[in-house]
């Protein structure tokens, strides 16, 4: 009797224990967040843990088979998603990460591959060199002395081109480099 109940103790604390830290139970990992950093420089782009690519590597976590990876944050994160379908190669789709009040932050895919993602005011995070939402166009150009270029078509936007044809387009309120504040960024690749 005694011998029983040790055992039965012990596999429901294994269980219990199981049930806590399997990472099965959670296929994403960790979960994005608002305030989680973003991360462009040497054509690799990152949101916080997450790494785009397909693999895991450097201690991040994969966004690359958007099928897999939209249904995941949708079940796992609570991430809305668009579209009448999650994943299947060929789909068009897109993962949100919202904050209180609106989109902080979109995740896009086309064609089952990670193409775009979009961050806007309500994002709550930094850039690889502390560049934030807000921060005037002075601040951010001084922040990425020799990256960015005013675009040709909107001296509101500012352009980069990374290795492995990784762009980063920066969008701000205004043209004046001390009243623009940053409002957007958009990273994709080609």
């Amino acid at each position: 009797m005694k011998t029983k109940l040790i055992l039965y103790s012990l596999i429901s604390l294994i269980l219990f224990a199981c049930k806590i830290e399997n990472p099965a139970n959670n296929k994403i990992g960790k979960c994005p967040n608002i305030d989680d950093p973003i991360s462009w420089q040497n054509g690799i782009v990152k949101y916080g843990d997450w790494q785009f690519g397909y693999t895991w590597k450097d201690g991040y976590y994969a966004i690359g088979t958007g099928g897999v990876v939209t249904t995941n944050l949708h079940h796992d994160c609570n991430c809305p998603y668009n579209g009448n379908e999650i994943g299947g190669l060929g789909n068009t789709y897109a993962v949100y990460l919202p904050s209180q009040n609106n989109i902080a932050v979109i995740f896009r895919w086309k064609n089952n591959t990670f193409c775009e993602m979009e961050v806007f005011e309500s994002w709550e995070g930094k850039t690889e060199v502390s560049a934030q939402m807000h921060c005037l166009l002075n601040d951010f150009l001084h922040l990425y002395p020799s990256d960015f270029t005013v675009s040709t078509t909107d001296p509101t936007q500012y352009d980069a081109k990374y290795s492995n044809n990784v762009h980063v387009t920066a969008f701000f309120t205004q043209k004046e480099p001390n009243l623009g504040s940053l409002k957007k960024l958009k990273i994709w690749s080609e």
